[in-house]
């Protein structure tokens, strides 16, 4: 039964958080979402990871209210801009999508990259997070 409930808490994660203790100092780092998305670039990103829209060729990337090419366009990230990702992923039309919150306030959801093209549109700039904790609290989610 534990076996059972175990694997559904697991298929329902999205993204891992792995917490590492080393000498009392306990950190986490987003492992890169797992999703089955036929046909998409492997995911780079994950829940709480800050990114960055790739610079070259400087195109700037647009971002949607919803994730999908087809729903509407509320802004654009230029090359370079920053962001954390606040949620997903979703995979649309063979496309990880990834919803945002931009360092100049902006939010929605941007496709992660073009599988038929092989590019990827943005980059992680970090994957490992401070958690506060005590490295005696065991595991940190």
């Amino acid at each position: 039964m534990h076996k059972v409930l175990l694997s559904a808490l697991l298929l329902a994660i999205s993204t891992l958080s792995i917490t590492l203790i080393s000498a009392g100092r306990v950190t986490a780092q987003t492992v890169p979402a797992q999703i089955d998305c036929r046909g998409a670039l492997n995911p780079r990103l994950g829940v709480g990871v800050q990114g960055a829209v790739i610079p070259q060729p400087p195109i700037p990337l647009r971002v949607h209210s919803q994730p999908g090419a087809n729903s509407p366009v509320v802004g654009q990230l230029a090359p370079g801009a920053r962001f954390t990702v606040i949620g997903g992923p979703q995979c649309i039309a063979g496309s990880v999508w990834w919803q945002i919150q931009s360092d100049s306030g902006l939010s929605g959801w941007i496709a992660e990259g073009q599988a038929d093209q092989g590019v990827y549109f943005v980059e992680p700039l970090s994957q490992i997070t401070p958690i506060a904790g005590n490295a005696n609290e065991g595991l940190v989610a």
